[in-house]
């Protein structure tokens, strides 16, 4: 979604909408996950390039700018996906199998759901907001 920092291409998140939609079908729930399957889920640039399971710089998940380029997403994407009859949000998937790799992880990754749930709260009130675990 994001290709460039702050350019978002949305074409492939709208067109299946669409065509669902079409065919009368509802919109799925949507899981725009920062960790999944064990993996980080971010942007490339933000990603560190010697560890596939590591944020640039030292960051961690709850680091200002990993927060921020998420949020900005978000509030690209979230109009698009709730006009087109969007209704839950997770914002990672099966995340336990990252912390059994990273177990410090987890309490920053508390954070980053909190900042997260908080700021689409005030934005899109009663929309849940979630993590799917394995």
């Amino acid at each position: 979604i994001e290709v460039a920092p702050g350019q978002y291409d949305l074409d492939a998140f709208v067109e299946p909408l669409d065509r669902w939609a079409a065919q009368g079908l509802t919109a799925p729930y949507l899981n725009i996950s920062c960790i999944s399957i064990g993996s980080l889920t971010p942007p490339d640039d933000l990603l560190d390039p010697e560890d596939e399971l590591a944020f640039v710089d030292g960051r961690a998940v709850d680091d200002p700018l990993i927060v921020s380029r998420y949020l900005a997403m978000l509030d690209v994407v979230l109009p698009v996906y709730l006009e087109r009859g969007g209704w839950i949000l997770m914002v990672g998937n099966e995340v336990d199998a990252y912390f059994e790799d990273v177990p410090d992880a987890g309490i920053a990754f508390a954070r980053f759901v909190a900042a997260v749930r908080d700021h689409v709260h005030r934005n899109h009130p009663g929309l849940p907001v979630g993590v799917v675990f394995t």
